[in-house]
C-alpha cells in the first residue's frame, strides 16, 4: 500500500492496474458517499447516453444503408456502361462488316462516318476522306447528283430511296440507296444517313430476263414450263394461238390436255425415258386444239436441273407444222405429176418403170411400155385451152385405160402407158 485507505480495495471499488517503471500500480476509487442507490436508468447522464447511442446507431444504419445504394447503383451503372460499350463495340461491328456502303454526311456534305464497305467502294480510307466532301474523290456529275439527294432527304424530313449509278473503275455500278435525316439533340437537321447495296448484277439479270420475257412472249413457237411432276408454270401467246387454251385454263394442269389417240401409250413411255436418261427429247407428234381439231407440230422437252442436280422444271417448245406439211405434200404432188393433166410425170414414171422392172424380173415376166405421141396438142391448145385437153386424158383414164395401169405425161405431150 502506497498511498490512500487499504479498506477502498475491500469495497465495491473500481479498479484498474497501471504499468510504472519497476512494476504495476493498482488504484482503486470509491465515492466518499458511496454508490448511488437509485437505478442507473433514472440517470440523466445514463439517458442522454442512451439519446445519443440510439441516435449514433440510427444515422450509422441509415449511412451504412446509403452507401449500400450508393455501391449498388456504381455496380449497376457500371454494368450499364459495360453493357452500352459492348452493344456500341457489336453496332459498330455490324456497320463495319454490312454488306452494304453504311455512311453519314453532315449538312455541309461533309463525310463524318462510313464503314468498311464504303471505304473499299471509294478506294480510300475514312481518314483520308474524313471531314471532306464528295467532290474531292468522284467525279463532278455524280457528287452533284449524290449531294442533290441528300438536299432532298433533308427537305422532305424522313426518307427517300434513290437509284444511284458510280463509275468504278471504267465499269458503271448501280446502287439502290435508302436515305434518311440524322437530328440533333434540339431536333434540327444534322445530318444525312445513306445505305446503298450494290444491285449491278441483281439489274443485269433482272434485265436477262426481261429480254428473255419479250423473246418468249413474241415467238412464234409455243411454250410450256412446268414444274419437276409435270404441272403446267407458265405459257407463252403462242401456245395460246395454237392450242386454244387461255393461260388460266392450262396452269396448274398436266399437258394431257393436249394429247391425242394418235399416239399410244407406249410412245408417251419412250418420251419419259428419253428425259429421264437425257433430259431432252424431240420429235413429231399429233396433238388436239381446243376445238378438237387435231394437229401435227414439232417438239422438243428439255429438262431443266437445280445446283444439286435435279430436275427442276421441264421447257416444251413446239411448233404447229401443219402447213409445212401440207407445202411438202403440194411439192411433192408437183414434182411427180403434171399441174394440167394431173398425170404423173417423168420423174415418178422413172421411179415406177424401175420398180415395175425389178417385178418382172423377180416374177419372171414381160413388161410392156407404150409411148404416144400425141401431135397436133399445141393447136388445140392455143385455140381451146387446157381444160379440153384435161377432158381428154380424163376420159381415157376412166374409159379404155385401166386405173391401175400407170400413165404419164411428158413434156411435148407425150403419153406413156406401161402394161
Amino acid at each position: 500500500m502506497i498511498y490512500g485507505a487499504p479498506e477502498i480495495f475491500e469495497g465495491d471499488a473500481v479498479t484498474t492496474v497501471v504499468d510504472v517503471p519497476g512494476g504495476q500500480w493498482e488504484l482503486a476509487a470509491l465515492p466518499q458517499q458511496g454508490w448511488p442507490a437509485s437505478s442507473l436508468f433514472k440517470s440523466p447522464l445514463f439517458l442522454v447516453a442512451l439519446t445519443c447511442t440510439g441516435l449514433f446507431t440510427f444515422f450509422a444504419a441509415q449511412l451504412s444503408k446509403s452507401h449500400l445504394l450508393v455501391r449498388q447503383r456504381h455496380a449497376q451503372l457500371a454494368h450499364e456502361v459495360e453493357e452500352r460499350r459492348t452493344q456500341k463495340a457489336l453496332l459498330l461491328d455490324i456497320v463495319d462488316n454490312a454488306p452494304s456502303l453504311i455512311y453519314v454526311y453532315d449538312t455541309e456534305g461533309k463525310l463524318r462516318l462510313c464503314n468498311r464497305m464504303f471505304e473499299q467502294a471509294a478506294g480510300l480510307t475514312f481518314e483520308e476522306m474524313e471531314g471532306k466532301t464528295r467532290e474531292s474523290y468522284l467525279p463532278f456529275t455524280e457528287a452533284k447528283t449524290l449531294r442533290e439527294n441528300d438536299q432532298h432527304v433533308i427537305s422532305s424530313g424522313g426518307s427517300l430511296r434513290f437509284e444511284d449509278q458510280v463509275k468504278k473503275q471504267g465499269m458503271t455500278r448501280t446502287y439502290l440507296t435508302t436515305k434518311c435525316i440524322l437530328k440533333g439533340p434540339s431536333g434540327q437537321a444534322s445530318g444525312v444517313l445513306g445505305i446503298s447495296t450494290d444491285i449491278t448484277e441483281i439489274k443485269q439479270r433482272t434485265e436477262q430476263l426481261r429480254l428473255a420475257g419479250i423473246v418468249l412472249d413474241n415467238t412464234a413457237d409455243g411454250v410450256i414450263i412446268t414444274n419437276a411432276r409435270g404441272h403446267i408454270l407458265s405459257v407463252n401467246a403462242a401456245y395460246m394461238k395454237i392450242s386454244g387454251f387461255s393461260a388460266e385454263e392450262s396452269i396448274g394442269l398436266k399437258p394431257n390436255i393436249l394429247i391425242t389417240d394418235k399416239q399410244d401409250n407406249a410412245f408417251y413411255r419412250q418420251i419419259l425415258k428419253s428425259l429421264k436418261t437425257t433430259g431432252l427429247w424431240r420429235g413429231e407428234l399429233w396433238n388436239r386444239r381446243k376445238n378438237g381439231e387435231l394437229y401435227p407440230e414439232w417438239l422438243t422437252i428439255n429438262a431443266v436441273y437445280n445446283d444439286d442436280g435435279n430436275v427442276n422444271n421441264y421447257v416444251a417448245v413446239f411448233s404447229d407444222i401443219s402447213a409445212i406439211n401440207q407445202s411438202q405434200s403440194d411439192l411433192e404432188r408437183m414434182s411427180h405429176y403434171d399441174p394440167v393433166t394431173a398425170l404423173p410425170n417423168r420423174a415418178l414414171f422413172n421411179e415406177r418403170l424401175q420398180h415395175s422392172l425389178d417385178l418382172s424380173l423377180s416374177y419372171n415376166q414381160f413388161l410392156a411400155v407404150v409411148v404416144l405421141d400425141l401431135d397436133g396438142f399445141k393447136t388445140v391448145n392455143d385455140s381451146l385451152g387446157h381444160s379440153l385437153v384435161t377432158c381428154f386424158c380424163n376420159r381415157h383414164r376412166r374409159g379404155s385405160w385401166r386405173a391401175c395401169v400407170p400413165k404419164i405425161r411428158c413434156p411435148g405431150w407425150e403419153v406413156m402407158n406401161l402394161r
